[in-house]
């Protein structure tokens, strides 16, 4: 009996697995595991009041596994540096909303420097993450995978 690397077929099943090992390390996705605010990152979005005045705000929508170089599912660390006037509202939704005024409410919570807080986000594939800076706050807001 012939060895059986002298077998055409073996040498089709060889170049066949060989072929989809490198397709399959080509097409891979990166993910991020942490983010850092960057005003080249930030849109601007208004907030209306009852009184009729208005105030602009800063904000970031960070996607989660919806397309590369989005943040990678799993759970974060969402932190200020200790800018005391650094504060950021986080909402966390299933979908993208072009008009920050439609965000659903209750937001996800608050973090601040002047009292150094942090909030644990669970973040899914194919949710967003909302980072908006209050219309007078400063500093920055990093978000660190745990």
């Amino acid at each position: 009996m012939k060895e059986i690397y002298k077998k055409w077929w073996f040498w089709v099943i060889v170049v066949l697995i060989v072929g989809a090992m490198i397709g399959g390390t080509h097409n891979k996705v990166i993910y991020r595991t942490k983010y850092e605010w960057n005003l080249k990152d930030t849109k601007i979005s208004e907030i209306k009041f009852d009184n009729a005045d208005i105030e602009k705000f800063k904000y970031v929508v960070l996607g989660v596994e919806n397309k590369e170089n989005d943040l990678e599912s799993g759970e974060y660390i969402v932190k200020t540096n200790d800018n005391s006037q650094a504060s950021f509202i986080i909402y966390v939704t299933n979908e993208f909303y072009e008009d920050t005024s439609t965000l659903p409410e209750p937001y996800l919570g608050i973090v601040q420097g002047f009292d150094n807080s942090e909030l644990t986000v669970e973040l899914e594939k194919g949710q967003y993450l909302y980072l908006l800076q209050n219309p007078n706050g400063q500093g920055k807001v990093y978000v660190n995978k745990k």
